[in-house]
């Protein structure tokens, strides 16, 4: 019986494991989201300072530069920023999921220590 309870200990301990190592993952990929949508933000803003009429703006395509319409490069970035914003919710949603699931596995895991514990402890 020690054993099976040992194996389900186990068992339970590992699946955590999983979960904290899928939750470090997708935390940095929150701050990387959050990184990228702070820079798209800070060019988002400098395009809106600059004047439309004598502005020149220019897209790093492989190694050249392209002139790019002003209105252009604003849609662009906006459009990026709506993209970064979705899939830092998307993110964020996964991640309140998976501490939800480590909240259960880690409840599910002291349960067993317990029922190990009163099994080894001797009747009197």
């Amino acid at each position: 019986m020690a054993s099976a309870v040992q194996q389900r200990l186990e068992t339970e301990a590992k699946a955590f494991q999983t979960f904290q190592k899928d939750h470090t993952n997708m935390s940095q990929a929150f701050s990387k989201l959050l990184a990228q949508q702070n820079e798209n933000g800070m060019v988002l803003s400098e395009l809106k300072l600059l004047d439309e009429s004598s502005a020149k703006v220019y897209k790093l395509v492989g190694p050249v530069l392209l002139n790019q319409d002003l209105d252009e490069a604003k849609s662009n970035v906006e459009k990026r920023l709506q993209y970064i914003g979705d899939e830092m919710k998307r993110t964020q949603n996964h991640i309140n999921d998976l501490e939800k699931r480590m909240e259960e596995k880690k409840a599910k895991i002291i349960q067993i220590q317990q029922q190990a514990k009163q099994a080894a402890q001797p009747k009197q």
